[in-house]
């Protein structure tokens, strides 16, 4: 098993949103995602049990 995280910086009309995801590189399965207005997306990601 594999896993690969990413986190992605968007912008919207009300600012940015980063996006938090996490993925099985064999199965190309998503794991767990997590969004938030701050930068803690990948620690949210983890921290909600969605993640590694």
């Amino acid at each position: 098993m594999l896993w690969c995280g990413n986190v992605t910086e968007t912008v919207t009309g009300k600012g940015k949103l980063y996006l938090a995801t996490v993925e099985d590189l064999f199965s190309r399965r998503l794991l767990g995602y997590a969004m938030s207005e701050d930068h803690d997306a990948a620690r949210e990601c983890k921290d909600n049990g969605s993640g590694p």
